[in-house]
């Protein structure tokens, strides 16, 4: 019995002794622990970027698509000003009706005049104005953030 307690003071002490050493004479982390860390750390980013990313897509899309909408705008004021008549309601009416988008990434709805932009939880307000030579003008209050991100040449970069 004693000569079992000695061997068990014995391994006892060497297993602190070799623990105590392993820790003193590694004062930084491995490696392998740093990528680890590193690896475990871009893993749980993941949906948060994608989340980003997503936000970043669907306001570059709307972008294009009220691009693409000024642009049909500007032609039809154009061509009625080319010929001197007055801007045909149903051309109008026309475009205005392919406007109206609901996508994945982004709404554009609909309603008179005038349409909501709506991304994720943020939406904004476009009108369409007739300016005094006849064109049509499709506007936003800058004061609302999605206008600001949308028209703004940092974000299209």
């Amino acid at each position: 019995m004693l000569f079992d307690n000695f061997l068990m003071l014995c391994f006892y002490n060497n297993i602190t002794f070799s623990f105590s050493a392993r820790l003193t004479s590694s004062r930084s982390f491995s490696l392998f622990e740093l990528l680890l860390c590193i690896m475990i750390i871009s893993i749980l980013s993941i949906p948060a970027l994608k989340y980003f990313n997503n936000k970043i897509l669907a306001i570059e899309q709307a972008s294009q698509h009220i691009q693409m909408l000024q642009r049909k705008l500007q032609v039809i004021s154009y061509e009625s000003y080319l010929s001197k008549q007055n801007l045909q309601d149903f051309q109008l009416e026309a475009i205005l009706h392919k406007a109206h988008t609901q996508s994945a990434l982004f709404s554009f709805i609909r309603q008179g005049n005038t349409f909501t932009l709506i991304i994720n939880n943020e939406y904004a307000q476009f009108s369409i104005e007739k300016s005094p030579d006849g064109y049509l003008h499709l506007t936003c209050n800058p004061n609302q953030k999605l206008c600001r991100k949308i028209y703004h040449r940092k974000y299209s970069k």
